[in-house]
């Protein structure tokens, strides 16, 4: 599995014709979950309608790492790590079939390891395709993503 936060680098995310604009904008969500991501939303809505943005509410300023495979093989434990350092209590996460709506909790099965990773189980699901959403609180934006659960072969 590659590691990384799911991110696209600002170097291969800026054209080269802007590098010096400085009108880059950080966001703290996996980039294959941007379209879906409130803030991006809005910061993308206001630069489409030339609003003024320096009004609008800040976001939580931390983010949310989430670890999680794109696949798992049903019948298998869905498991997945998750790191908010400033969260205090502990974080939530929510699994929805994208399909039928159900709803499943994770469950927290360990205390943050020292580097701030917290490791999180949602059981066996059945064959479907999954959002997961965690949460933190108020001190950081939640973050979601998209996994699937398939059927083995053989």
């Amino acid at each position: 599995m590659l590691e990384g936060d799911g991110t696209v680098p600002r170097l291969s995310a800026t054209p080269m014709e802007l590098s010096k604009a400085k009108v880059e904008t950080f966001i703290a969500c996996p980039h294959s979950s941007l379209q879906n991501f409130e803030p991006a939303r809005v910061q993308i809505r206001a630069a489409l309608q030339d609003i003024d943005i320096s009004e609008i509410k800040a976001v939580a300023g931390e983010a949310i790492s989430l670890d999680i495979q794109d696949a798992f093989i049903a019948g298998a434990e869905v498991r997945l790590r998750v790191r908010c350092e400033a969260a205090i209590e502990p974080v939530r996460a929510v699994i929805n079939n994208v399909e039928t709506h159900t709803a499943v909790h994770c469950t927290v099965s360990s205390t943050p390891a020292p580097d701030g990773w917290q490791d999180l189980s949602a059981g066996s699901l059945p064959v479907g395709t999954y959002r997961i959403r965690v949460d933190a609180e108020d001190v950081a934006e939640p973050i979601s993503d998209l996994f699937l659960v398939v059927e083995s072969k053989g």
